[in-house]
């Protein structure tokens, strides 16, 4: 028998990393529980488990199983086993893993799934305990981009006592809505532009247009009455009719509104003459 059980290494301590004596002591481990069951010692008295793990760890454990203080007699062999586990892996930095947490903002294009996802996993080894959902729930919403800010705004007027999964659930909802209204925009404006435009060759060109942006939502140009953002509010200055990340605070983007107003209702005249396939009635 002590030739089996020599051929279970000592566990090296001495003169290694912190990374290093982890990875033998999971080695270790994993040996030490195959060797109980290959010499059917699985079912054994609790206090001879303790004495073979002890004595298979070695010499350079002796002084780390002193510092646990327990009694030899009573400790279980699993519970002594979870103390050197504790002891040799790699100690987190509670801090900066929180750090990571609380600055864990939407990224430009990222989901809601993604991105209340990767908060969930972050919390996971922040060790807030009870107040786990509450926190995510917080940041989910403080850190929504500024694409989003119409979801944070609605979010903000819900009531305290909805849950975390209430909120994730609205959350997609708004983005879901917003998906399907900016893509029904952009499939209405080139309904339009492929029916008339034959009609209109000798009086618009849709391709020198349709290269610029709406300065309202963004996305190709169209009449501001199939624009999704004509009645948004924007965060940035409370005016009504553009988001917030084509705000035309800034002089610049005043005179460009002005220059589309004008474009925008030539545009308008053009498709509300001899076609059954108006702007208006796309919206009825």
């Amino acid at each position: 028998m002590a030739t089996n059980q020599a051929s279970i290494p000592n566990l090296k301590v001495k003169g290694m990393t912190g990374a290093q004596v982890y990875e033998n002591w999971k080695v270790f481990q994993f040996q030490f529980r195959n060797f109980l069951l290959a010499f059917n010692h699985s079912e054994a008295k609790e206090e001879k488990k303790v004495a073979l793990l002890l004595h298979l760890l070695g010499p350079e454990v002796v002084n780390i199983f002193q510092s646990f203080s327990v009694d030899l007699t009573k400790v279980k062999c699993d519970d002594l086993i979870q103390k050197f586990e504790d002891f040799f892996s790699p100690k987190k930095k509670l801090s900066l893993e929180r750090h990571k947490f609380f600055t864990r903002h939407q990224k430009p294009q990222e989901s809601i799934e993604s991105y209340v996802t990767d908060l969930k996993n972050l919390a996971s080894t922040c060790e807030f305990k009870n107040l786990t959902e509450s926190l995510i729930k917080d940041i989910f919403i403080v850190g929504l981009e500024e694409d989003n800010q119409h979801i944070k705004e609605r979010l903000l007027q819900e009531n305290e006592d909805k849950t975390l999964a209430d909120i994730i659930d609205i959350a997609r909802t708004i983005e879901m809505s917003r998906t399907n209204q900016n893509m029904k925009v952009q499939n209405d404006v080139m309904k339009v532009q492929t029916r008339d435009a034959s009609k209109s060759k000798n009086v618009w060109k849709p391709g020198e247009r349709t290269k610029k942006q709406c300065t309202r939502c963004g996305l190709q140009f169209h009449p501001v009455k199939v624009c999704p953002a004509a009645k948004a509010k924007c965060y940035k200055c409370a005016k009504i009719g553009h988001y917030g990340k084509m705000c035309f605070f800034k002089q610049r983007n005043v005179a460009m509104l002005a220059e589309e107003d004008k474009e925008d209702a030539d545009y308008t005249q053009l498709f509300d003459q001899g076609s059954h396939y108006f702007i208006g009635s796309i919206l009825e």
